[in-house]
């Protein structure tokens, strides 16, 4: 095997390369959750206010649940803050 000539900074610009990736990667984490949030808050609303409109019963949250793939029981425990 050949052998690494030893680059004098190397290590320090993996590790700050390395913590830079790990960093963007929490923003865009945190970014998407913060949008899939701020979703489920908006169909929660959405949802709840043509209920109120429409004078439509539960019964419609049962048909949504078996049309739309959603994380149903997370949507409804903001909602219902």
């Amino acid at each position: 095997m050949k052998q690494m000539k030893k680059i004098e900074g190397y290590a320090q610009l993996l590790t700050d390369l390395k913590a830079r990736i790990q960093a963007a990667r929490t923003r865009v984490a945190l970014a998407a959750n913060q949008e899939v949030i701020a979703l489920y808050w908006d169909i929660g609303k959405m949802i709840v206010e043509r209920q109120q409109r429409h004078k439509w019963g539960d019964t419609v949250i049962d048909r949504l649940r078996g049309c739309a793939k959603l994380n149903w029981h997370y949507l409804f425990s903001i909602v219902t803050k």
